[in-house]
């Protein structure tokens, strides 16, 4: 049986291996191992110390070059600090993956493992909506809740009804 992912919980690794399960006996006891192994892998520490950890939600394939000096130009002010570290995924995402379900799990890792999720909202983004996906189940769900930043907020106009823009404005707590 794999050992789940070094340093994570291997929370989503789990879920994922236990799709590819038929027999729900194994099913059953990987759960059990996974969850065992997990709390032996992964050393918790407090918040205070340790470096905050945020994920950054964006654009990513076909990102607009200006889109990205502006997200890189915010990392670096959230990196000088020297007490953030931060996961960028135009950065620190492998993006060689012929399906995507790679990239879907390593951004999954890291928006489970953040305490914060800073998020440059482009509706025409497909991997920022899957990825928006997994911060509402992680943080909104899961728990526990995750603070948000809406990095490009005054971009970010509330609609009438239903839309990603307004729950995302909910789940922002700046």
């Amino acid at each position: 049986m794999p050992r789940p992912p070094a340093g994570g919980r291997g929370i989503l690794f789990a879920v994922i291996y236990l799709r590819a399960s038929l027999n729900l006996a194994q099913t059953r006891l990987r759960v059990l191992y996974f969850g065992l192994a997990s709390a032996f892998y992964t050393k918790e520490t407090k918040v205070s110390e340790r470096k905050r950890r945020v994920f950054v939600i964006c654009p990513v394939r076909n990102a607009d070059p200006e889109v990205v000096s502006k997200i890189e130009a915010y990392i670096k002010k959230l990196e000088a600090d020297g007490r953030t570290e931060v996961y960028w995924p135009y950065r620190d995402t492998d993006q060689v993956d012929p399906i995507g379900f790679r990239i879907c799990c390593d951004n999954g890792q890291g928006i489970y493992r953040a305490d914060e999720i800073h998020f440059y909202y482009d509706p025409k983004s497909e991997g920022s909506k899957f990825d928006f996906g997994m911060l509402f189940m992680a943080s909104a769900i899961i728990g526990p809740k995750k603070k948000v930043v809406i990095i490009n907020r005054g971009e970010v106009i509330p609609t009438e009804g239903k839309s990603f823009a307004n729950v995302l404005l909910a789940l922002a707590t700046e």
